[in-house]
């Protein structure tokens, strides 16, 4: 089962994956990682972040992200076949949200087709997408010692980016099920929340669609 978890920085992604992977694991579920771009697959980790940085250009960035995933899908369908449960952090729903937020001339949808449509990206089973005031995932950030990264994105662009990460249309466009957490809550309440949703789809099966909700907010 393919399982994605989206929101800002700050929102808590790689706290509540790790959280979610162990308790999976506790259940005897065999679970890999993946990041945004799956570099830890395509050995490519270094120079997919070099590239990135050095990009300014959003259709730039749009397009190295879309190479580094094809490269890394071989790996997910192998994981899948064999019965994993692949957790990545970020996926389609980041590149809409981030990259689409800079190229406002780009409905976002058409994004959305670019990727599943044309370039034939596998579809995650359920979205997981943490939900937090930027304010907060700022302070969050901070308290931890964690670089700044809103430093170059105005509110209004944060708060669209949020926008875009919890909307329901582009969420059930850019995935089977998915399920939006209110992340300013404790994070065992955010963990216990995602891996029960996830056991559940496990129990049901993951080819019945729209079970975790649609979309639904907790």
């Amino acid at each position: 089962m393919f399982i994605v978890f989206e929101g800002i920085d700050g929102a808590g992604k790689s706290t509540a994956i790790q959280g979610v992977a162990e308790q999976l694991r506790q259940q005897g579920q065999r679970v890999e990682l993946l990041s945004e771009i799956g570099s830890e697959v395509t050995g490519l980790a270094s120079t997919l972040r070099r590239q990135l940085m050095a990009a300014t250009d959003p259709r730039d960035q749009v397009g190295i992200i879309i190479a580094a995933r094809r490269l890394a899908q071989t790996q997910v369908r192998r994981w899948l076949d064999q019965g994993a449960v692949v957790l990545q952090d970020r996926y389609v729903l980041s590149t809409v949200a981030y990259q689409g937020s800079q190229m406002l001339h780009i409905p976002p949808m058409d994004l959305v087709d670019l990727m599943f449509k044309t370039k034939k990206f596998l579809k995650p089973h359920v979205t997981i997408s943490l939900d937090i005031d930027p304010e907060a995932a700022r302070r969050r950030m901070v308290e931890r010692g964690a670089p700044d990264k809103f430093d170059c994105l105005s509110r209004a662009r944060m708060e669209l980016i949020r926008s875009r990460l919890t909307s329901p249309g582009l969420l059930t466009a850019t995935s089977h099920d998915c399920l939006v957490i209110d992340a300013e809550r404790s994070q065992d309440q955010v963990i216990s929340t995602a891996a029960a949703a996830v056991t559940y789809k496990l129990a049901i099966g993951q080819h019945q669609q729209r079970e975790v909700s649609p979309c639904k907010q907790m």
